[in-house]
């Protein structure tokens, strides 16, 4: 089972306060042909705007999961 969302919107908002409050979130987009996928657009305030924009593709099976996954991109 996948988590929904709205865990993920709660997980990346305590992992951004992590980092300092450096991370906005863009949007959470899931995955076209299968649902264990996720992309985050993020906007990483302490660099150049050139450069502030960051993807992510995670895996999204288990919360703790998805959280690790963050935390290591």
């Amino acid at each position: 089972m996948t988590i929904s969302v709205a865990e993920i919107t709660s997980i990346i908002r305590v992992v951004a306060d992590e980092q300092g409050g450096s991370l906005e979130v863009l949007g959470i987009v899931g995955m076209e042909g299968g649902a264990d996928r996720i992309e985050v657009l993020m906007r990483v305030g302490d660099v150049p705007d050139d450069l502030s924009l960051l993807l992510l593709n995670l895996g999204r099976e288990t919360g703790r999961a998805f959280a690790s996954d963050l935390r290591r991109a």
